[in-house]
């Protein structure tokens, strides 16, 4: 009941709202990056990936699909993108733990490809798990992969690997974020419960109440390090 009354209270909070911010915004924003980073231009969004435990469910179909052989653990999958500002500006959660995070972002994908979403030139800045052919070309950036600088020639070596310092220094935003969730929210550290519906409120929950603590204290690393 009380996480109930809690829902249906931080939708009615503007201060709580996971917002998709505005053209003029996200070019604000990227002046703001270009700042830090004067190689890379236009990110104004760092997007990233985590897994949180969940109880082991009763239901075999429940626990196979969110059972991760790799950390032998069952989990779930959570996607956030995080603004400059700090606040979530895009999220996708309570998703089978086996799903890794190109799975995971596809409504992103298509969100960073509608050019009436976001404006010329603007991208966002991942880790090299998440897509960037196709529709998200020059939309997604990411660090080159482990072994792909020694595929290009020697002379430009050194220019990708500067260029490689740069997006992985700003996609170090989106770890911040994550990590600060966690540690505010400490239901985040515990086994999450079974019940899907249960657990999918309880995290838009915390990540509402997230945005609305950076918003009205205006805390946040990321917002911090960025000058927002």
């Amino acid at each position: 009941m009380a996480e109930d009354a809690l829902d249906r209270a931080l939708r009615r909070l503007p201060y709580a709202a996971v917002k998709w911010p505005s053209k003029t915004t996200q070019e604000d924003w990227a002046k703001l990056t270009n700042a830090k980073e004067p190689l890379v231009h236009g990110v104004f969004g760092f997007v990233d990936g985590k897994k949180y435990r969940v109880q082991r469910p009763s239901n075999v179909d429940l626990q196979n699909a969110q059972y991760n052989g790799w950390l032998h653990c069952a989990f779930v999958t959570v996607c956030l993108c995080f603004g400059v500002d700090g606040t979530i500006i895009w999220a996708r959660h309570n998703c089978p733990g086996s799903w890794n995070d190109g799975e995971m972002s596809r409504s992103l994908e298509a969100r960073m490809a509608d050019d009436r979403r976001v404006a010329p030139g603007m991208k966002d800045a991942s880790d090299s798990a998440f897509p960037v052919a196709g529709r998200c070309a020059g939309r997604i950036i990411t660090p080159l992969k482990e072994g792909d600088l020694e595929r290009h020639p020697h002379s430009r070596r050194a220019a990708l690997h500067t260029i490689k310092d740069c997006i992985t220094s700003l996609r170090q935003a989106a770890e911040c974020g994550m990590g600060a969730a966690g540690k505010v929210y400490r239901q985040l550290m515990l086994p999450l419960p079974y019940n899907p519906v249960v657990r999918g409120q309880r995290l838009s929950n915390i990540f509402r109440l997230y945005n609305f603590r950076v918003r009205r204290t205006g805390l946040s690393q990321i917002k911090t390090v960025f000058g927002a």
